[in-house]
């Protein structure tokens, strides 16, 4: 990955961070990773665990934020939560995994939160 895309993909994590925080989320944790996976954001709201994933884009060249989350990636950040709450022991714990999707556009920036884009197993 390129020194450019990290910054930005480090901006658009804590462009979300603060997002969230403004609509009462107490960030936890930050780059959760384990060989199944990562997860960008962990948080707590309303005695529930959040998994947040963060996808921030400059254009649409690629789609939109929200298509980046594939099949495959949603597997990956749910094997990435039930690590998290193995290690932390927080076996039944409510919790749910969400997206923040951030695109910029002339320097402006569009965010959009969307909640469970991970179902439960």
């Amino acid at each position: 990955m390129s020194e450019e895309r990290k910054k930005f993909g480090d901006f658009g994590e804590s462009l979300a961070a603060e997002f969230l925080e403004r609509k009462g989320y107490k960030i936890i944790e930050r780059n959760f990773r384990r060989r199944f996976g990562e997860i960008d954001l962990i948080a707590k709201k309303d005695g529930k665990i959040i998994f947040i994933e963060v996808k921030s884009r400059k254009n649409r060249k690629y789609g939109t934020p929200e298509e980046a989350i594939t099949i495959w990636k949603k597997q990956r950040l749910r094997n990435a939560a039930f690590a998290f709450l193995q290690s932390h022991n927080h076996h039944d714990a409510d919790f749910g995994i969400d997206g923040v999707f951030i695109e910029a556009f002339d320097g402006k920036y569009v965010i959009r939160h969307l909640e469970n884009i991970v179902e439960e197993q």
